[in-house]
C-alpha cells in the first residue's frame, strides 16, 4: 500500500508498506485517527507514543487538531485512506500531491514561536496553549523555533 511517511524530524517519504510494515514504520502498535484538518484520510500513530515520550509531530499533531483540545501527535506517522468497511486502502498519486501541498503550508499557518519542539514537550504562544507530552516546564534555550 503507498502511504506517506512523515517522521517527528518532518522528514517525509511516499512508502509502500504491508500490513506487517506498519508496526516497524510508526515503531508501536497501531492506532487509526481521522484527522479533523485532513478530511478523507487517516493518519496511523503509536498507540502508546504519549507514553514512551515521543517527539511531538508537528504535521500530524496540526491535522488532528491539537489547537482544539491539547492533545498532540507524536512519533512517527503514516497518511492513508480508509475505504467504507474501514479497511486502509493505498493512496493514489493524487492524494500524494494533496497532502504534500498540505505539508507546504501548516508552518505558515503559525505566527510566533513554537517551543518544544526537538524534546517534544510543546508550547505555542500564539494561542496561549501547551500540551506537554514529556512533561516539564523547563526547556532549552535552543529548542525554541521562530515560525514566520
Amino acid at each position: 500500500m503507498r502511504m506517506l511517511f512523515i517522521s517527528s524530524q518532518n522528514v517525509v517519504e511516499e512508502v509502500d508498506v504491508n500490513d506487517n510494515q506498519i508496526r516497524e514504520k510508526i515503531g508501536g502498535w497501531m492506532e487509526i485517527v481521522r484527522p479533523v484538518g485532513l478530511p478523507g484520510y487517516c493518519l496511523i500513530v503509536d498507540e502508546e507514543g504519549l507514553l514512551k515520550q515521543k517527539l511531538f509531530n508537528l504535521y500530524g499533531s496540526y491535522w488532528y487538531g491539537y489547537y482544539r483540545h491539547n492533545a498532540p501527535i507524536v512519533g512517527d506517522i503514516l497518511v492513508s485512506k480508509l475505504d467504507e468497511p474501514g479497511n486502509l486502502i493505498s493512496l493514489t498519486p493524487e492524494d500524494v500531491i494533496h497532502i504534500k501541498d498540505q505539508i507546504r503550508i501548516i508552518p505558515t499557518l503559525f505566527s510566533g514561536k513554537i517551543t518544544g519542539y526537538l524534546t517534544g514537550r510543546f508550547k505555542c504562544d500564539q494561542e496561549n496553549s501547551s500540551a506537554s507530552p514529556r512533561g516539564g516546564d523547563q526547556l532549552p534555550d535552543d529548542d525554541v523555533v521562530e515560525v514566520k
